[in-house]
């Protein structure tokens, strides 16, 4: 149980349920009831000599590998299980994770309608970076602390110069 806590999960790709000296279980999601993956899958196993059994649930996508621990470890199996399904690539994909989701739509949302409501004047980047450069002219001219009005200046150029879209 202890080699459990250093075994990877990955939220959306798999998830190790379950991890002996010698047997694994992982739940897949790229194997719920995909048959034609699974089909794939039975028959590479089928050729790695270390592997005593294995089993494959295909309502949950969830595989049991019960495997020679002499001959390789779990981390070994799970690389070779990520590497017959092509897993290894999706790991390495660029995710969006739904809070960051949320605000990108609720931002284009916000752009829309700040660009409706000044009839094609602003655009929300072009508001705020419009607020930060008043707002900091404003603090520099009347207190001439740099960093305040500064730092509001430079955002606003930032905003202004990059296209973040």
């Amino acid at each position: 149980m202890k080699d459990k806590i250093l075994l990877p999960n990955f939220y959306g790709i798999f998830e190790v349920k379950s991890a002996t000296k010698n047997r694994i279980r992982i739940e897949i999601d790229k194997l719920k009831n995909n048959r034609e993956e699974i089909d794939k899958l039975k028959e590479n196993l089928k050729k790695i000599v270390a592997i005593k059994n294995f089993k494959i649930i295909q309502s949950l996508g969830s595989l049991t590998v019960e495997f020679d621990d002499s001959q390789i470890n779990n981390q070994f199996m799970i690389g070779i299980i990520l590497k017959l399904l092509n897993l290894d690539e999706e790991l390495l994909k660029d995710r969006k994770g739904k809070v960051k989701s949320l605000f990108t739509n609720l931002g284009k949302v916000a752009d829309i309608s700040i660009y409706n409501k000044t009839k094609g004047l602003f655009d929300t980047k072009t508001l705020i970076a419009t607020g930060f450069l008043i707002y900091g002219l404003k603090k520099l001219k009347s207190e001439m602390l740099l960093p305040s009005g500064a730092t509001l200046i430079w955002w606003s150029y930032r905003l202004l110069s990059r296209d973040r879209d």
